[in-house]
């Protein structure tokens, strides 16, 4: 495919700015406030980007009999950042989305619409699996914790215990947030309260360390403390991100009901989408420009395929993609100057996952290990086992202990910011290479070369078509942006995990794309 410094001429339209232009694009409230429907017409959108959003999108336009047109730059791949890799004979990983937590009610709302798609337990926790910190192995988080210089209030507390003190007791309101305070944090696009800007602009480590909670004598936990039971989290490396991001997740009960996974690879579920578009994406088409008419009433993206530059026009757009690629996108008129700061200052994450496939699963046989995650202080983060053979919701016994002498598949690395980062820029070969050398401490067997049978991997940020893993604000970002990054821009609406609540889960990515179409029938009337 052409890269963007490759354009062909394309003789651009003069777009007309006049005062209803300006006004449309000054504000959401303006937009939906009157109906722009002409009579006897479909309204005609184009959908820029076929991951979740910009499929659902569509399947809901579909529903309404309007028409669209959905502009893919990718070749061969539909759903984005949902990406289900094969291995092996009739295996495969998930180098992207791969579990759904029970609270996240419209993904699931859409899995029972789509009847040929299956859920299992997905395993989170299990007591069989270890943790790794400063050359230490164990099962038992008492022996890690001896590793870290801790003060003795500290030792009396689990990291779970130091977890639920310092963040969620806030996020359940036990720290003063009242009722309509923990409303606005799931829900509002703006923070109007002083107590949740103030929490906004820390970070989940400067939230932690201002705890001081009455258990360890009302004064800060020691920087042992807090690498401790973050590194039990396995979030040492997203610590510096806003602490409403987490605190967000906390309110909700993401991580405490349980998960589930698709059978058959999550990439089922934008294909079960698919599969009931009439019109299906345009692939290969990478949009370059957008512009807008105000007089007309119309919008055209300009996408290259082909070594040439096409065009589609339509009566609004519907731009899916991440802000990453979207910063390469030309407007004709420009947007915004708070939507072109958004777009290029939004916090991203990075995210890197290293597969292998082994000539039978050695966890399952010598640790009885049947789901959850090992997390560990290594560069490769932790290790992700299969829950396809676990017999129980724990992780401790198989379903079939036939398939434990069968070829498996281990997430042997799966790591976020700076380690997915240092990961993510070393060349495949030498990636795997590392990985397989450092959690061959956790895991002995992968030091024989004859277990490992195929190697995979996946770095998000050194992927064109996203340039990171997903949307995570840095301090202060929602308070200051999230209003601009969700907000219409004339005839150019936005969807994405990105434009959600529910920043890295599919979940926001459903929600987005339901608000924009729900808010573009609204405004045609």
């Amino acid at each position: 495919m052409s890269t963007q410094n490759d354009r062909a001429n394309v003789t651009r339209r003069q777009v007309i700015k006049t005062a209803g232009a300006t006004a449309a694009i000054a504000g959401i409230d303006i937009l939906v406030g009157a109906s722009e429907a002409q009579p006897g017409k479909t309204p005609h959108v184009i959908i820029v980007g076929a991951g979740l959003a910009g499929l659902c999108a569509a399947f809901l336009f579909q529903r309404k009999d309007w028409t669209y047109t959905i502009l893919e730059a990718e070749r061969h791949h539909v759903g984005g950042r949902v990406r289900t890799m094969p291995i092996g004979d009739g295996l495969h990983w998930e180098a992207g989305a791969m579990r759904i937590p029970v609270e996240h009610k419209v993904v699931r709302k859409y899995i029972d619409m789509f009847s040929e798609l299956e859920l299992r337990p997905f395993v989170m926790y299990s007591a069989k699996t270890f943790k790794y910190a400063r050359g230490t192995k164990s099962t038992d988080e008492a022996e890690i914790k001896k590793k870290f210089r801790l003060k003795a209030a500290e030792e009396k507390l689990t990291a779970d215990e130091l977890w639920n003190l310092t963040v969620k007791d806030v996020a359940q309101g036990k720290h003063g947030l009242s009722r309509d305070e923990l409303e606005q944090l799931r829900t509002a696009n703006t923070f109007t309260s002083e107590n949740l800007i103030r929490l906004d602009r820390q970070s989940l480590r400067q939230l932690i360390h201002d705890a001081r909670p009455k258990q360890v004598g009302e004064v800060h936990l020691s920087d042992e403390a807090i690498e401790f039971f973050l590194f039990a989290y396995g979030n040492l490396d997203i610590q510096h991100f806003a602490s409403t991001e987490f605190l967000r997740e906390e309110n909700i009960g993401v991580w405490d009901p349980g998960f589930s996974e698709i059978v058959g690879g999550t990439s089922r579920f934008p294909n079960a989408f698919l599969s009931r578009l009439s019109s299906k994406p345009q692939m290969g088409c990478e949009v370059v420009r957008i512009e807008q008419d105000a007089a007309r009433g119309r919008v055209r993206a300009v996408y290259r395929l082909g070594g040439r530059d096409h065009q589609e026009d339509g009566d609004f757009l519907l731009c899916t993609i991440p802000f990453p690629v979207l910063a390469r996108v030309e407007a004709d008129p420009p947007f915004s100057h708070e939507k072109r700061r958004a777009i290029l200052e939004m916090g991203y994450d990075s995210g890197t996952k290293v597969a292998l496939l082994t000539k039978d699963r050695f966890w399952e046989k010598n640790n009885g290990i049947y789901g959850g995650a090992t997390t560990t202080d290594l560069v490769s983060g932790s290790v992700i086992y299969p829950s396809d053979n676990a017999g129980n919701k724990e992780g401790t016994r198989p379903r079939d202990p036939a398939v434990s002498d069968r070829p498996g598949v281990l997430i042997a690395s799966y790591c976020w910011g700076q380690n997915a980062r240092r990961l993510g820029a070393m060349p495949a070969t030498e990636r795997e290479e590392l990985v397989i050398q450092q959690v061959s401490q956790i895991h002995p067997e992968l030091a024989y070369r004859d277990t490992i049978i195929q190697r995979a991997s996946w770095a998000w940020d050194t992927y064109l078509w996203c340039g990171g893993a997903f949307a995570f604000y840095q301090p202060g970002q929602f308070t200051r942006m999230h209003q601009h990054v969700i907000r219409p821009e004339g005839r150019v609406y936005f969807a994405g995990e990105h434009c959600s609540h529910s920043h890295s889960w599919m979940e926001g990515a459903l929600e987005s794309a339901e608000k924009a179409v729900d808010a573009l029938l609204a405004r045609a009337g």
